[in-house]
């Protein structure tokens, strides 16, 4: 099964770009939501975070994001423990969800810290989704109610586009519109198809 890791950093458009690999009917694995999820329901993971982070990590049994967030963006060295405990299960969980979907020509793994977590090596290509700082900002702004600053620490707290780029092979700009977008997926779809 070859599998491509998609990413980029916050605001890129990696759901977007995933989304239209849905539509040309690749499944795809969303790193992002599928931690969430194993946060919220794995008890082994619970205890762990907990252990990490304290009590309040958890409220009413459900991950307290703004806590979590409020500790982890603000402190690379927490942001590294989090990664490190959770990363963990999210890789036992991608190796099951693969084999339930190998019946596909490929598959796509979408996680925004593919390379800083490791999982970079879980895959065989990296296709990274990248778009003009401005654009970024605005979008994140948009979608998560947040002020400029909090993206901006989000943002410098990611492995630059510059290191994301040496582990590439693939790249998409995401600085026009849907119907260029989806064109370009398609173009790499299409290569991707070809090589494999």
């Amino acid at each position: 099964m070859h599998i491509v890791g998609l990413t980029g950093g916050i605001g890129t458009g990696k759901s977007v770009v995933a989304d239209l690999f849905i539509q040309l009917s690749i499944p795809v694995y969303n790193s992002d939501l599928k931690a969430r999820w194993l946060m919220n329901n794995n008890s082994s993971l619970k205890s762990e975070l907990i252990d990490a982070f304290g009590s309040k990590t958890y409220v009413d049994g459900s991950i307290d994001k703004s806590y979590l967030s409020g500790i982890v963006f603000q402190n690379p060295k927490k942001l590294k423990t989090i990664n490190t405990i959770v990363h963990p299960y999210v890789k036992i969980d991608f190796e099951d969800w693969v084999i339930n979907n190998s019946i596909a020509p490929y598959v796509v793994k979408e996680a925004a810290i593919l390379i800083e977590s490791g999982a970079y090596k879980q895959v065989d290509s990296i296709l990274l989704v990248q778009a003009e700082l401005e654009k970024r900002i605005k979008r994140v702004i948009a979608r998560d109610g947040v002020l400029k600053k909090d993206v901006v620490e989000r943002i410098e707290n990611q492995l630059s586009e510059t290191e994301k780029q040496k582990f590439s092979d693939y790249t998409i700009s995401n600085n026009g519109s849907l119907e260029e977008l989806a064109l370009k997926v398609k173009n790499v779809h299409k290569l991707i198809l070809s090589l494999i």
